[in-house]
């Protein structure tokens, strides 16, 4: 088995049958994790709240336990193609109800987990697409920075486009501007290797940051999502509402669709329309629902 020096500390607790202790894999003082030494066996639950959500993360990827949702993204023009964001969500077996990603997927994250759950959600809404593929609808799925940079992401992908009768301009793949900045060159290469796979992407809570800008220069997206700070603001401020209108001719401009994301009133969802968005989402547009396709 490989050592602990060579894995991330969650594949290694998983990997040992779950007996090594939650308390050695982390400080509760200094929040730093370490090597693991324990071999006590789980006979109670995990005294605290991150080693239990790490059990419930663990048992739906083996049990095959997560669902999917999507939240419909509007077009302005009804001639465009309509886009559905994939989320995905965790029941809890003693309450019955579904948690949303907030309250697991920071966990998943701290213990190296994101890249797994990243791909069941990939392979998953394959599958769904596969029952029926609606041919004028685009289906967004985000990417964590641990997924775009995992060593087996790309083979990864290759093989579900030869394993599923999916038209991969019908996925679009999203990335954070935050997550494309971490290592330009390094992402920019992954997402043109997914451009040429025939994948549509989109750059994520986009924000007029100078790194924003500089995410843009390198590399062509096909959506520009704004960030819902920036249209949060929108009726409210008036340099929003001018930096936005820059946003939108920047994305005509550059072949670029724009998004508006978090719209949450009815006033935001006008001005944005006369801003030229191309595309509003929110709650007031539509709310999240499971992802089944009959």
């Amino acid at each position: 088995m490989s050592t602990l020096a060579n894995r991330s500390l969650a594949e290694h607790y998983l990997s040992v049958g779950r007996t090594a202790s939650l308390e050695s894999l982390f400080e509760t003082d200094a929040g730093m994790m370490f090597t693991a030494t324990s071999t006590e066996a789980l006979t109670t639950p995990p005294p605290t709240p991150d080693g239990r959500t790490l059990q419930k993360i663990s048992k739906a990827l083996e049990q095959d336990l997560f669902f999917l949702y999507y939240q419909s993204i509007r077009p302005i023009d009804q001639g465009s193609k309509a886009i559905r964001e994939v989320l995905v969500r965790l029941p809890d077996e003693k309450t019955g109800q579904i948690r949303l990603p907030r309250t697991f997927l920071p966990t998943a994250a701290r213990f190296g987990l994101m890249y797994e759950i990243d791909f069941w959600v990939v392979r998953r809404c394959f599958q769904e697409i596969e029952k029926t593929e609606l041919a004028n609808t685009i289906y967004s799925i985000n990417l964590s920075r641990q997924t775009i940079h995992h060593h087996g992401f790309v083979d990864f992908i290759e093989h579900i486009v030869k394993e599923f009768s999916v038209d991969p301009s019908h996925i679009c793949f999203e990335i954070t501007e935050a997550d494309m900045c971490l290592d330009l060159q390094a992402t920019t290469k992954i997402l043109l290797h997914l451009r040429d796979l025939g994948f549509c992407l989109a750059l994520d809570r986009f924000d007029w940051k100078l790194s924003a800008f500089v995410a843009l220069r390198q590399f062509p997206f096909s959506y520009l999502k704004v960030d819902g700070s920036l249209i949060s603001k929108i009726t409210s401020d008036k340099g929003v509402l001018a930096t936005l209108s820059l946003v939108t001719r920047l994305g005509q401009e550059m072949g670029m669709q724009t998004i508006a994301s978090h719209v949450s009133s009815s006033a935001i969802a006008e001005a944005a329309s006369n801003l030229n968005f191309d595309y509003l989402q929110g709650f007031i547009i539509s709310e999240p629902r499971p992802l089944v396709l009959l």
